[in-house]
């Protein structure tokens, strides 16, 4: 099956059925997926990498444990020993920077 996006004119793109252009979109829906979800993994290890480099690793962890594994700001504390409010500050500074990994100039903007 040609692509929809190769196909330069009318009579063309008259050919296609209904099914086929579902299809095509879904096939690039998926395509957009696997290239973003390929995006956030590789932002995630330059997070951790970064944390890792500054002997701060346990921000890395207590950031993977909110979002990845759904820990309470509480329950990250007491692994910790730290306060539930450090455990916050953590978080959210990482989630900064993994914004701007993943979105660049346009994440700063929207603060």
């Amino acid at each position: 099956m040609a692509e929809l996006s190769d196909m330069d004119n009318r009579e063309e793109l008259e050919e296609f059925t209904e099914e086929d252009i579902f299809i095509n979109s879904i096939l690039k829906s998926k395509l957009r997926s696997i290239v973003m979800i390929g995006r956030i993994d590789k932002c995630l290890k330059l997070l951790e990498d970064e944390e890792c480099r500054k002997n701060t690793h346990e921000k890395y962890l207590a950031f993977k444990y909110f979002y990845l594994d759904g820990m309470t700001y509480e329950n990250i504390a007491e692994i910790y020993g730290y306060g539930e409010r450090t455990a916050r500050r953590w978080i959210t500074e990482l989630t900064g920077i993994l914004s701007v990994y993943l979105f660049g100039s346009d994440a700063l903007m929207l603060d």
